[in-house]
């Protein structure tokens, strides 16, 4: 193919051997001619992939970038933009606008190539060396619901299972508004590295199992022998999980347009295998012009020279250009037709449905809020925040029909019966609770393509001791900044369930979840700090939330209602001393029951003793100095959990106490009224101990020692 004077397309001819390789004509786009009185000129799908290589390439030396992008998924991209793909750059984040998710990172410059020809917002500036365009930012695309940066480049198993979330909650819209306003598909870009890790197989397992129709892999089937370490038969273990599959030349558009045709046509999720040869590297000729190779990869200058293109950076044909701005002309007008749907609809169901997408709360969860923090439900004095918070959320489920729940564990446990809602299956997907079976790394990831996608609030149940599988996924919904609900028992082994092989109680693994960036962590401690938790948690919509809930029946601390949510500023005293304070207990949880016990034996004794219950160290932190200095005192401070010091110790001095919780008896003795007063004698014990030693520590040292 060449580039003539007059701006229109001269294509060479390809010899003796052309016949040999026929077939149907090629797709293309119809645009007009370059001057007044030609004929329409179709721009083949072929041409239009010459420009995502070369804009690639020029991306890749911009930047700086070492190693070679994934060119060779260039054709699959332009079909699928071209013909299929409904996007509009003018409204990125139209609702019913396709999905497309780049789980392949070496194809992160071909998005950002898709990106300049279509013209959204922001992408049309030449990338900066220190901030490469495949690092998904508003400055570098325009926005995050552009195609491909729906979800930023990452762990490739972590972006098809958001994939699998995405068609999901595409599937459950569908069935409650119809085709009308809920019609697109789900588009992921994948290579090896994507079908290789376990919360990818954990995904696509799920995917098959419900039979999501609308949801299409486009897998760079590229075996390098520098980068292949597996030797599975991708494609017969798809067909084991339900997928249907399909193997296509890559670079063929009429094979992959035909796949797509009929993948789009299915009643499963589809996978399609596009062989490719990773192209250019390895091709030495090419229409008898020799190929300048760098790091396996042509350079954009040798490209250019060889389509005829013109020499400078980040520049295509007229004509290329317009075929590509035609192909988002498209969008538009299938946006305007979505409106006109839209605008039609009886105003109650319009605003209805605009109100789920933006994740809006029904009027009634304040009051069923209310109630349940005031304890005005009949229930008993003594009840597990665990099983307070599944009531809590049946009531909620009740008031707002946009909460979904996913549950894992054992098919008979607590975290199968979490809440009374209709269950989702391949066949009705109108309901709202779905066990996910032991697939717990897949639980936080699929949650968070929900709630990427919009217009449900997706609560996630299981136990804290499998947080560690799910850790990634949890990570990326704190840096998405997406509303996810956790609901993870923290001693779910003293309950009955079948669960042996998890620890009791949690030790690491709170620890480990506190140090995540953005990710809101409460360990409530009675049913009133439970439904606290959950009113602040539905009205956070950019950050997920943790709830670490105990099993195991606690008393009701806090028996007074109280007109402000204490919960939401993270710590505050529950029980005041008597001035001047001798020492202060922090606690969480369970923990904050025996800290109250101990304090007041320690009482009795003459030691003004408060407790401060911490149910949330990131909200705690966010509250004013002044704040905090008279929450925490100045007496000696004793931290009591059940796990590790780690993190507590920006509450505590050097010299300060920590307890780990699970010295003070069994888990299962801690849920007895004689087994917590063991367990706060012990706290007391410890409180004696220390204030006895530090008076002797003091002197020694020359006076009190500084606070932190």
């Amino acid at each position: 193919m060449k580039i003539v004077s007059d701006g229109t397309i001269a294509r060479p001819s390809h010899g003796a051997g052309a016949a040999a390789h026929a077939g149907p004509l090629a797709y293309g786009v119809e645009v007009a001619g370059p001057g007044f009185g030609l004929e329409p000129c179709r721009v083949e799908y072929s041409e239009l992939a010459h420009a995502l290589r070369v804009l690639a390439l020029d991306t890749v030396e911009c930047v700086g970038c070492d190693g070679a992008a994934s060119l060779g998924m260039a054709d699959a991209l332009s079909v699928l933009a071209a013909r299929f793909l409904k996007f509009d750059p003018d409204d990125p984040a139209w609702p019913d606008r396709d999905r497309l998710l780049i789980a392949a990172g070496a194809c992160a410059p071909l998005r950002s190539a898709l990106l300049r020809v279509t013209g959204y917002p922001g992408a049309t500036a030449t990338p900066q060396r220190e901030l490469p365009p495949w690092i998904d930012s508003p400055a570098t695309t325009g926005s995050d619901c552009a195609p491909g940066g729906e979800v930023p480049s990452g762990t490739p198993g972590l972006v098809l299972a958001h994939a699998v979330g995405m068609a999901l909650a595409e599937r459950m819209l569908a069935a409650r508004y119809g085709s009308d306003l809920i019609d697109h598909y789900t588009y992921v870009l994948a290579d090896e590295a994507c079908l290789m890790q376990g919360v990818g197989h954990e995904a696509a397992s799920l995917a098959g199992h419900l039979r999501l129709n609308r949801l299409i892999v486009l897998f760079d089937d590229r075996r390098a022998p520098q980068t292949t370490a597996c030797s599975d038969d991708h494609l017969e273990h798809f067909v084991s999980m339900g997928w249907s599959v399909k193997r296509v030349d890559g670079h063929d558009p009429h094979s992959i347009a035909q796949a797509l045709d009929a993948a789009r046509d299915g009643h499963r999720p589809t996978l399609i295998a596009c062989c490719t040869r990773g192209e250019p590297a390895g091709r030495k000729e090419t229409d008898g012009e020799s190929i300048v190779e760098r790091d396996d990869v042509a350079t954009a200058a040798a490209e250019r020279r060889r389509l005829g293109w013109p020499p400078a950076a980040f520049e295509i044909p007229p004509m290329i250009a317009r075929a590509w701005r035609k192909v988002a002309e498209r969008g538009a007008a299938a946006r305007a037709a979505w409106n006109a749907r839209l605008h039609a609809l009886d105003e109650g169901e319009r605003a209805s449905f605009l109100n789920r997408l933006a994740g809006e709360l029904a009027p009634a969860i304040g009051e069923t809020l209310r109630r349940y923090a005031q304890g005005d439900t009949g229930s008993s004095m003594e009840i597990s925040p665990g099983a307070w918070s599944r009531e809590l959320l049946e009531a909620l489920a009740a008031a707002q029909d946009n909460v979904f729940v996913a549950t894992s564990g054992p098919a008979d446990g607590t975290h199968r019966r979490l809440a009374n809602l209709p269950a989702l299956d391949g066949e009705d997907f109108t309901g709202r609770c779905l066990h996910l079976g032991a697939r717990e790394q897949a639980l936080p990831a699929v949650l968070t393509g929900i709630a990427l996608h919009g217009g449900f609030i997706p609560v996630g149940a299981s136990a804290l001791a499998t947080a560690d599988f799910g850790r990634a996924a949890i990570r990326r919904s704190a840096a998405l900044r997406r509303r996810v609900i956790y609901a993870m028992n923290d001693d779910a082994g003293v309950c009955g369930e079948a669960v042996a092989s998890l620890p009791a109680l949690p030790v690491e693994q709170l620890a480990a979840l506190r140090t995540i960036p953005g990710l809101i962590v409460i360990r409530p401690m009675d049913a009133v700090e439970t439904a606290e938790a959950w009113e602040m948690v539905l009205n956070t919509l950019h950050a997920p939330t943790v709830l670490c809930l105990s099993e195991r029946p606690l008393p009701r601390l806090r028996s007074t209602p109280s007109e402000t949510n204490r919960t939401a500023r993270g710590g505050y005293v529950l029980r005041h001393a008597r001035q001047p304070r001798h020492a202060t207990l922090l606690a969480t949880g369970p923990e904050v029951a025996l800290a109250s016990l101990a304090a007041e034996r320690l009482e009795a004794e003459g030691i003004n003793t408060a407790v401060v219950s911490l149910p949330c160290f990131a909200l705690f932190a966010a509250q004013s100095a002044d704040y905090r200095a008279r929450v925490l005192g100045d007496a000696p401070r004793f931290a009591i959990e059940a796990g590790t010091r780690d993190g507590w110790d920006r509450w505590l001095a050097a010299d300060d106490e920590f307890i780990d919780a699970q010295r003070c008896g069994p888990p299962s003795t801690l849920a007895t009224a004689a087994g917590r007063s063991r367990a706060a004698e012990y706290i007391a014990a410890v409180v004696r101990r220390r204030m006895a030693d530090r008076p002797r520590r003091a002197a020694a040292s020359g006076g009190p020692p500084a606070r932190a």
